[in-house]
């Protein structure tokens, strides 16, 4: 795990050419949405967040960018810190708030962004390898940007099996 500024996390979904930060933006043409709610219980979003790293597949990097921790509580950024400080990262949080995973680091990026939504942080995932944007708020909600429509379809399983509340319409999809 790598740690990045704001402006480092820009260059690089701009490298990636992923659409940076898409919550409350018009939704990109071909670009397919959902919002629901996440597993409340502690046990279900833990299952539930193994299954959404499963629905994204493989990857050579990926970006979960916090955005938010509006509710910090001291033991929570101790946690976060503790993982940042096992990669030689000594900034705190708001100089660095992106977080680069390799592949290999898969779990550490299912256990951070687990953390985010348990803690009500906000935060965004962006795997270009599928695609896809996830943001997180506030543990609250969770939105989902894909423009793959095939791979999109596939996520109502996940909807299904945690019976998660779809919020708004089911799925939206930007036409040209």
């Amino acid at each position: 795990m790598k740690c990045l500024t704001n402006a480092e996390c820009s260059d690089w979904l701009r490298n990636q050419r992923m659409v940076e930060e898409p919550y409350g933006e018009p939704l990109p043409v071909g670009f397919h949405y959902k919002q629901f709610a996440p597993p409340t219980s502690a046990r279900h979003l833990a299952a539930f967040s193994r299954h959404l790293f499963d629905w994204l597949g493989n990857y050579d990097t990926a970006l979960l960018h916090i955005t938010d921790w509006g509710l910090y509580k001291p033991d929570e950024m101790a946690v976060i810190q503790a993982i940042r400080r096992s990669h030689g990262e000594h900034r705190m949080l708001i100089d660095a708030p992106g977080h680069l995973f390799e592949a290999k680091e898969r779990d550490e990026l299912i256990g951070m962004f687990y953390l985010t939504v348990m803690f009500g942080w906000s935060a965004y995932l962006y795997f270009p390898a599928a695609k896809a944007t996830i943001f997180n708020w506030e543990g609250d909600l969770i939105d989902l940007w894909s423009a793959d429509a095939e791979h999109f379809s596939k996520f109502s399983s996940i909807i299904d099996t945690f019976q998660l509340r779809v919020t708004g319409r089911k799925n939206v999809t930007a036409k040209g």
